[in-house]
């Protein structure tokens, strides 16, 4: 598949089939994070945790639905077996620069994943579960200092994407 046929059929899934991403495919999509630029090529900054174990996965859902007025139906990961997390030791008053790695690192994977039929989607609230001093972080052996930015969860799914038309739908202007 071509980038633009990724770009085109990139889209966020959240019903997935429970069918596991095999380590090939999984490897694949990290090396593609890692490749991805990070501000001041600091990337002794960024920890990538890849959780696939269901008991932690299961209890970030609780987390969360905790977090979010105790509701049990909800589920952070849409059912997804395997949920990557970013996480990032600040360099700074703000995790600015952090959130901007991570969405680079994020939208490669999110695009290997797609070229590899893989299902995926952008996630904010399993941060929910990282709020400052919860048991996650040693749970899954975040370095210290590190802080959760943000995730993705990945999956098959049984849906069809329809490629999207690639046009510009954004308010823009050129200035020359």
């Amino acid at each position: 598949m071509e980038l633009k046929e990724a770009l085109a059929r990139r889209r966020s899934v959240r019903s997935y089939n429970g069918r596991s991403v095999s380590d090939e495919d999984l490897e694949a999509i990290l090396k593609a994070g890692c490749a991805a630029p990070i501000g001041m090529r600091a990337y002794d900054t960024i920890h990538l945790t890849v959780v696939q174990k269901k008991e932690a996965l299961d209890e970030i859902r609780e987390m969360v639905a905790r977090a979010t007025d105790n509701n049990p139906a909800y589920n952070p990961t849409y059912g997804a077996k395997t949920l990557v997390l970013v996480s990032a030791r600040p360099r700074g008053d703000s995790l600015q620069m952090e959130r901007c790695d991570a969405g680079c690192i994020l939208e490669n994977m999110l695009l290997q994943a797609t070229e590899l039929g893989i299902g995926s989607v952008y996630l904010l609230s399993v941060g929910l579960a990282f709020e400052e001093g919860s048991p996650m972080y040693e749970k899954l052996q975040i370095p210290g200092g590190f802080k959760f930015v943000s995730g993705a969860a990945f999956g098959y799914t049984d849906e069809e994407a329809e490629p999207k038309e690639l046009s510009i739908r954004l308010s823009m202007n050129t200035v020359k």
